[in-house]
């Protein structure tokens, strides 16, 4: 009897430390969360120009609304309430321009931050976060390559002899202009509208439940996993590699 009585204190000890343990975890999250410094916007809206060193690459990760532009003179414009001003880092590491709030910093009812950037090449841009990016002219380069991590949307218009886009989430990203060529990758549910684009060659994957159209001219290999489409103008030479319900139509 004594034996039996032991086990049973044994049990519940070892469910009183698994309890504990999940409390620490619990807590251990709320603590971080508080930590956090959450703000508001004043609902003054000011513009701060800064001064960068050069740069080709462009890297956002943060709630902005981005605009490129091709020009000689380096510089970055933020137009936003006057006391978020403090916490959007701008700063150039190599070759690349960030853009990012700092590091715990929640934003909270404030008004759309306006980030204009200027330099003489454009060659990687990648965009992490909520917002959008675009281009106010033209944007002429050897090579262009676009990222989004999320639900960011983006609108360019780009002439390139070698273009690539890649969508990893929800993004949206339009494209005009020419490409020699061009390849395309969406993970996930995005959608990349390209009609705008002529292209020579192009290659085009599709992972999920994502939108591809485009206009080609001389080839087009595609590869769908998923339930995603790929819709094509042009009379170009098709490859096709389809696992799934995803279709290629021509229009």
């Amino acid at each position: 009897m004594y034996t039996a009585k032991k086990q049973v204190i044994i049990v519940y000890s070892s469910l009183g430390i698994g309890w504990l343990l999940l409390m620490i975890v619990i807590f251990s999250f709320i603590l971080s969360g508080c930590n956090k410094e959450v703000l508001g916007g004043s609902g003054l809206i000011v513009t701060e120009k800064r001064q960068t060193g050069n740069f080709t690459d462009v890297a956002v990760d943060g709630p902005f609304y981005v605009h490129l532009k091709q020009a000689a003179d380096t510089h970055v414009e933020i137009s936003a309430e006057d006391n978020l001003m403090r916490v959007i880092d701008t700063y150039v590491s190599g070759t690349t321009l960030h853009v990012t709030l700092k590091k715990g910093v929640r934003l909270n009812f404030y008004k759309d931050i306006q980030v204009y950037l200027q330099s003489a090449h454009y060659h990687v841009v990648s965009f992490s976060g909520s917002g959008s990016i675009d281009n106010t002219d033209t944007l002429r380069t050897d090579n262009f390559d676009y990222t989004v991590n999320g639900s960011g949307n983006a609108r360019f218009t780009v002439v390139t002899p070698k273009l690539g886009t890649l969508v990893n989430g929800s993004g949206d990203v339009t494209l005009y202009g020419s490409a020699g060529v061009y390849n395309s990758d969406v993970n996930g549910s995005g959608d990349i509208s390209a009609l705008g684009l002529a292209c020579t060659d192009a290659g085009i994957s599709v992972k999920g439940s994502g939108e591809q159209t485009l206009s080609v001219s001389h080839a087009l290999d595609v590869s769908i996993w998923g339930s995603g489409n790929v819709r094509y103008k042009g009379s170009p030479a098709v490859n096709t590699d389809i696992q799934g319900s995803g279709r290629v139509i021509k229009l």
